[in-house]
């Protein structure tokens, strides 16, 4: 961090003006990501201090509060996982039934649910980009993005 703010500080950095973009965007990225793991740290130091209180009026609260940081360190501890050079990026997938007749159509048709399934759950946005109907039921192939 200290490092990068070194860089935003150097007169010549806009120069090369798609460069110090860059440069500034992985500040303002960094930035972002300390205040959330800072914010979290915060949240569980407080949900600590009042589990200590020992009041059993506070154990509904405590048992929201401890789910929701539980929920949000998975998130986090997902977005440490894919946070390499291309993993902002968009995904396509594409499924092929190959060999198997319907059964393996209708399995294609099945996987095909069950990730555009899981992408809305997760907040991600899909777009089928080509589908193949398969003969009697299910898919021959399906891209999605």
């Amino acid at each position: 961090m200290e490092e990068l703010q070194k860089k935003s500080e150097d007169p010549h950095l806009w120069d090369d003006p798609k460069q110090a973009q860059q440069l500034m965007k992985s500040l303002s990225d960094l930035r972002d990501e300390i205040n959330l793991w800072t914010s979290l740290e915060r949240r569980i130091s407080d949900t600590l201090e009042l589990s200590s209180m020992e009041d059993p009026t506070l154990n509904d609260e405590l048992e929201l509060e401890t789910r929701k940081i539980k929920q949000e360190l998975e998130r986090l501890s997902l977005s440490t996982l894919l946070g390499g050079k291309y993993d902002r990026g968009n995904a396509l997938l594409t499924i092929n039934t190959g060999e198997g007749g319907t059964d393996a159509q209708d399995w294609a048709g099945m996987l095909e649910r069950m990730y555009l399934r899981w992408c809305e759950r997760k907040g991600y946005q899909t777009e089928i980009l080509d589908q193949t109907e398969g003969e009697e039921a299910g898919i021959k192939t399906v891209s999605i993005a």
